[in-house]
């Protein structure tokens, strides 16, 4: 999918569910996990309980996220401030955020302390025609004992303005396109693991 068509279908999202879209603010520190009270606690808990079209806005801070969740509804889920000020915090998790739905856009946040055990796992995996924009992903990578782990693995949708770097494991690449995934004005880099002196740590790892 081109540039052109991608940000068309973003233009149709945010018309179609624009109207009744509703900000979800989600605060670690102070919020509650229930439906009835603003602001929520976990991330986990909006992308579970908020609409279709709705935004996610997670407080400056630091958020636990302590599994994988897979967010099958188009969301705008972002951090609030600049510079990154809003990190989600793996605790060491297997995967972080898998995009499966179309019309998805992660904005703004840094994603640290995610790793696992065997396989290949992902800090952020993309399925669908969305959009991952000015994140950091950074002192993370899925743990694996023998297979190569992608911090950032897409196989369709756009990855723009984000920095994937510092992450380590037994062996670990920084960003994975495969399909129909792009990528544009990115900084790859220190993504990297030595075993016996060979550096098994890449850059940016193009499947297919």
């Amino acid at each position: 999918m081109n540039m052109k068509t991608l940000a068309a279908l973003f233009v149709g999202v945010a018309c179609t569910l624009g109207a009744s879209a509703t900000v979800r603010n989600v605060d670690y520190a102070s919020g509650t996990d229930d439906v009835s009270v603003s602001p929520w606690k976990t991330l986990k808990f909006a992308i579970e309980n908020a609409d279709p079209g709705d935004e996610i806005v997670l407080a400056k801070g630091t958020h636990l996220h302590g599994e994988a969740v897979d967010v099958d509804k188009a969301l705008t889920i972002r951090g609030a401030g600049e510079n990154w000020e809003t990190v989600v915090d793996g605790q060491g998790v297997n995967s972080g955020l898998t995009l499966s739905a179309a019309g998805i856009r992660i904005h703004n946040l840094t994603f640290t302390r995610f790793g696992g055990t065997w396989g290949k796992k992902f800090v952020l995996s993309m399925s669908s025609e969305s959009v991952i924009s000015n994140v950091v992903v950074t002192g993370s990578c899925p743990a694996s004992t023998a297979a190569t782990s992608y911090p950032v693995y897409a196989e369709a949708g756009l990855i723009t303005h984000c920095w994937v770097t510092n992450n380590s494991a037994f062996r670990c690449a920084g960003v994975a396109l495969d399909g129909s995934a792009t990528m544009e004005n990115c900084y790859i880099a220190g993504n990297t693991k030595k075993i016996t002196g060979t550096d098994y740590g890449y850059g940016v790892v193009q499947i297919s």
